[in-house]
């Protein structure tokens, strides 16, 4: 939690690269943590970098079935707006 946490406020803050390595290296500690997901893709589209930020929003979508259930309904929705953005790119 301590590392989503830093990252959110890198993110806030208009950091987002450092954001993305902390929301990183927050997954890699706990992948259920799948608000990580999300918001490092919104890191990846404040940075522009549109494949990156479709690659974590999938994971968090659909790459884990387990942690997709643990989603509540507001980050399922940030989620599905930032992957229907990404298409649109």
């Amino acid at each position: 939690m301590f590392l989503k946490d830093k990252a959110d406020g890198m993110h806030r803050a208009g950091n987002y690269r450092a954001a993305v390595n902390a929301y990183t290296k927050a997954i890699q500690i706990d992948v259920g943590m799948t608000v990580c997901y999300s918001n490092r893709a919104a890191s990846y589209l404040k940075l522009k970098e549109f494949r990156q930020a479709c690659r974590p929003c999938m994971l968090g979508r659909s790459g884990c079935h387990s942690c997709v259930c643990k989603l509540t309904e507001t980050s399922l929705t940030k989620e599905h707006t930032r992957y229907s953005l990404l298409i649109c790119c």
